[in-house]
């Protein structure tokens, strides 16, 4: 890799931090303030809370009942599926034992994929490098995107271009690996939000 083109990829890592704390901001990660803006994201939080800790403690068979709407046994099924969210932040939770930092943690780490799954998106459509740096801006920070910022069942959408990604890989270069690659983070898109499931399956299937 070029002096060039690593100067430019610290470029793009630098803006798409700074934008992410900016528009994360609210969220007040690391304090006991937390804030989440005009959205609430309590349902989202609760749910989180209630996944990350029977993992943490190995109850699998409780991960989609929960304490609310009682007397209904399975109260989760009445919440959008956010189980790869969860999966990834488990490590946070099972150091901070706290979902607040785990929730900021999952939003703020969507942008920063979002903006590095659309980057390699449009370089393997063979767009050039600014290009490419403003579509995963745009991706990432659009305005209808920030209006859910704090619904994290609706910001999670950093699996769509990473599928889209390896899809096109597994056409250009006929390897079963890359249809293992996207099947996994279709996946893994599916199991964050069921909303944005269901309509990017039918963007794949067309």
């Amino acid at each position: 890799m070029s002096y060039k083109n690593t100067f430019f990829y610290g470029v793009w890592l630098l803006l798409t931090i700074l934008l992410a704390y900016w528009f994360t901001y609210p969220l007040d990660n690391f304090s006991g303030k937390y804030s989440f803006g005009a959205n609430d994201p309590t349902g989202g939080v609760w749910l989180l809370n209630w996944q990350l800790t029977q993992l943490s403690s190995g109850n699998f068979d409780q991960l989609f009942t929960g304490n609310s709407f009682y007397p209904l046994d399975r109260p989760v099924y009445f919440h959008d599926t956010i189980f790869s969210t969860v999966l990834l932040v488990l490590p946070v939770f099972l150091v901070t034992q706290d979902p607040y930092i785990c929730f900021g943690v999952a939003i703020f780490s969507s942008h920063i994929l979002s903006s590095l799954g659309m980057f390699l998106l449009a370089r393997q459509l063979k767009l050039d490098h600014l290009a490419a740096l403003l579509a995963a801006i745009i991706f990432t920070f659009s305005g209808s995107r920030y209006a859910f910022s704090s619904a994290i069942s609706l910001a999670i959408v950093q699996w769509m271009p990473f599928t889209l990604f390896f899809v096109h890989k597994y056409f250009d270069k006929r390897r079963r690996i890359f249809l293992y690659w996207a099947s996994l983070f279709y996946l893994m898109q599916i199991t964050a939000t069921a909303y944005h499931g269901i309509f990017f399956s039918v963007v794949l299937l067309t």
